[in-house]
C-alpha cells in the first residue's frame, strides 16, 4: 500500500511539473501575477445597461505589458477601458484586472502578425491636470511628447423625447506636449498652436508636411510632425 501510495504521489508531481514546462515564461509569470493580485473579472456584463463603447478597442488586441525596471510580459491578449482607465489580460478565456499589477506601459499591436502598427500607453507622465497612475496614450515620444488622454462618462440622453432615456458613453479627447518629460501644455489641434511649439524648426517641419500632404489639424498629423521634429533634435 505504501508504495503504491508513493507511486501515485511521485506520479502527481511529475505531471504538475510537465504541465508547468509547457507553459511558456511569459504565461506562468502572469499566471503568478494575476493569482497574487486580482481575481477574475466578468468584462462582459460590466456595461451591460450603457450605450456605446468605453473600449480603445473593442476586440481582444495582443500586446505587452511593460514594468519600470524594462521588464517586458509579452504574448498577452489586452483590452484598455477609457472609462475605468484599465487594462483587463485575456488568459485561456479568463479576464484579469492588471490595475495592482507593476506595469506602468502597455503596447497594443493590430494584429500579432504586425508589430509596426502600435499603440502605446503609459502611466506616470507629469501632466498637469491628470492624475499619474492614470494611463495615457503617447503618439510621439521624444524630447517632445505628444500625449492623449481620452475621459468616458455615462450620460443620461433623451433620443426620443424626456419620456425616453438612454444611457450612454461620451467621450472627449484632450492632448498635451510634454517637453523633455517634464513640462506638459495642453494643445489644440492646428497649425497656429504647432507653429508656436516647434518655432526653431519650423522651417523643417512646414516643409516636410507640405512634402508629405500632412495636415495640420488633427491627430494623425500631429502624431507624423512631432516624430519628425523629434528626429531633428538628435
Amino acid at each position: 500500500m505504501r508504495k503504491l501510495i508513493l507511486l501515485l504521489l511521485l506520479s502527481d508531481v511529475y505531471y504538475i511539473q510537465t504541465s508547468a514546462q509547457r507553459l511558456n515564461y511569459n504565461e506562468s509569470e502572469l499566471l503568478r501575477i494575476t493569482a497574487m493580485t486580482s481575481l477574475p473579472v466578468d468584462i462582459d456584463n460590466l456595461y451591460t445597461d450603457v450605450k456605446g463603447n468605453p473600449f480603445f478597442n473593442e476586440q481582444w488586441l495582443p500586446g505587452t505589458a511593460i514594468n519600470p525596471a524594462g521588464q517586458r510580459l509579452s504574448g498577452l491578449r489586452l483590452k484598455f477601458d477609457w472609462y475605468r482607465n484599465k487594462f483587463y489580460a485575456n488568459y485561456h478565456d479568463t479576464v484579469y484586472d492588471l490595475s495592482s499589477t507593476p506595469f506602468t506601459r502597455c503596447v497594443l499591436y493590430s494584429s500579432p502578425a504586425d508589430t509596426a502598427v502600435s499603440y502605446t500607453f503609459y502611466k506616470g507622465l507629469l501632466i498637469n491636470g491628470i492624475e499619474p497612475g492614470k494611463f495615457v496614450q503617447v503618439l510621439a515620444d521624444g524630447r517632445l511628447t505628444l500625449a492623449k488622454y481620452r475621459t468616458v462618462v455615462i450620460k443620461d440622453i433623451h433620443d426620443e423625447g424626456v419620456l425616453s432615456t438612454t444611457r450612454s458613453f461620451i467621450g472627449q479627447d484632450y492632448y498635451y506636449l510634454v517637453r523633455n518629460g517634464i513640462q506638459s501644455t495642453p494643445v489644440r489641434l492646428n497649425r497656429k498652436t504647432l507653429e508656436k511649439e516647434m518655432a526653431g524648426k519650423w522651417t523643417e517641419i512646414a516643409a516636410y508636411a507640405k512634402e508629405k500632404t500632412i495636415s495640420f489639424n488633427d491627430e494623425e498629423g500631429w502624431t507624423a510632425l512631432v516624430a519628425w521634429y523629434n528626429s531633428l533634435q538628435k
